[in-house]
């Protein structure tokens, strides 16, 4: 008895599922018969057809900021009613949905603007659900690539809003209107990008008179994560400046000042270029750091005009000063050794004779040391000492009048260089500061 009890309860089973197959086929080829995927899809043909879009997006993939375009991945549920696709479930044991082909009934005419990859179409499902009342639903979904004109004045704290433009191709609003549609937990099964945050869709209709139609238009509002450019762009850039702004403060005669601002100047260019790579070539919006960048690579060039200029002139004063100070011993020697010879008195004075000559012999001799030697050996405090220049007492001696001349011209000159110099480290640390300020003021406004 058991095994015809089970017998009987598989047969009941089986003819059941040929029935439901048997009335899906003629449900569909009773749907089907005599129906048009070309035709407005009312009784009433002065009726348009509203056509509900819901778009959820799953991921964002890449936001190119130099080509001007963002990658992600979504779906659209797309929803009309269709009165020539409805039927009695009471025929069709109670038969509420069925599954058909959508290139076998009428879709609406929708293209995805300004898109690289989904022009005339929002993607791949090749199915369309149709319901006994006649609704039908269509679920395309696709990655989707589209124009985005970002705006990054203020990177990296940017907040982008990406609009998304769905409307028809070639049919107005008699035939369909697009009526865009905001899903209640579309953050629900959104996964997480490590670069960008998505805030939101927005979404709104827009009726463009000229052709006639309504366009579905959404939002997509992010905001870039800052922190890894923080460490690797901001912070980096910022520390330069302070030491590029310490460049004056290098005494001249260190040697390695040139060294270091010339090292600066190039961490600066290098900076600007690899920065000036992966923004977007258009001068409409220029980042706010782009414009830090190149203030501060002209204040580094300015540093470096100005320590080769103190740097010149000390070198000629050094000389100048060498020459200065040779030609003064060589004179008191030559001079008191002549007015020695010249005196009667003195001549028979052999052992002072003997003792000054020694004398003489000896400053003639640190004289030509003197003139071989071009650098001067007295520092204090980091700063040369040079021998200072009166004109008044040498005015009977034609070349070292113009020496000391020369000599002082240089002098003054040199001091305010000097003067110069120790300005423009003040300056440079407080333009410093002030541009940092402005930075970030205008990252908070």
């Amino acid at each position: 008895m058991a095994w015809w009890r089970v017998s009987a309860v598989f047969t009941v089973i089986l003819l059941v599922r040929v029935s439901v197959g048997v009335d899906v086929r003629l449900l569909e080829r009773r749907l089907l018969t005599n129906y048009s995927s070309i035709i407005k899809p009312r009784r009433d043909q002065s009726q348009s057809v509203l056509v509900n879009i819901t778009f959820t997006m799953n991921s964002l993939r890449t936001v190119e900021e130099r080509y001007q375009f963002i990658t992600f991945m979504g779906w659209f549920m797309v929803t009309w009613f269709d009165d020539f696709l409805v039927w009695d479930e009471t025929e069709f044991e109670g038969l509420k949905t069925v599954n058909i082909p959508y290139n076998k009934v009428w879709v609406p005419d929708i293209s995805m603007y300004f898109s690289e990859t989904n022009t005339h179409d929002l993607g791949v499902n090749p199915f369309v659900s149709v319901y006994s009342h006649g609704l039908v639903m269509w679920y395309p979904g696709d990655q989707y690539t589209i124009e985005c004109l970002l705006d990054i004045q203020k990177f990296p704290f940017d907040k982008q809003s990406c609009e998304l433009r769905i409307a028809a191709w070639q049919t107005t609003d008699w035939m369909q209107k697009l009526v865009p549609k905001k899903r209640p937990n579309e953050m629900a099964h959104l996964s997480e990008n490590g670069e960008w945050e998505f805030i939101g869709i927005e979404t709104r209709s827009v009726f463009i008179r000229e052709f006639n139609m309504t366009e579905a238009r959404y939002n997509l509002v992010m905001r870039r994560r800052p922190l890894y450019a923080l460490i690797s762009t901001v912070f980096p850039v910022v520390l330069l400046a302070v030491l590029n702004s310490l460049a004056n403060s290098l005494p001249v005669t260190s040697g390695e000042r040139m060294t270091y601002c010339l090292t600066v100047l190039l961490a600066f260019t290098v900076f600007l270029t690899l920065f000036e790579e992966n923004m977007p070539r258009k001068s409409t919006n220029i980042p706010f750091l782009s414009l830090y960048l190149c203030v501060h690579l002209i204040s580094s060039v300015l540093s470096i005009f100005i320590s080769i200029i103190v740097i010149r002139d000390r070198d000629l004063v050094v000389r100048a000063a060498n020459v200065f100070q040779n030609e003064t011993d060589c004179r008191h020697v030559y001079e008191n050794e002549a007015f020695f010879q010249s005196t009667p008195e003195n001549s028979h004075r052999h052992g002072n004779h003997t003792e000054y000559t020694t004398n003489a012999n000896g400053d003639a001799k640190n004289c030509k040391n003197n003139e071989n030697n071009q650098e001067t050996q007295t520092h204090v405090d980091g700063e040369e000492k040079v021998p200072s220049c009166n004109v008044l007492n040498v005015e009977d001696v034609p070349t070292k009048g113009k020496t000391c001349t020369c000599y002082s011209r240089l002098l003054k000159r040199y001091e305010i260089c000097n003067k110069v110099d120790k300005m423009m480290m003040k300056i440079s640390v407080s333009f410093t500061l002030i541009t940092t300020l402005a930075l970030v003021l205008a990252y908070c406004l």
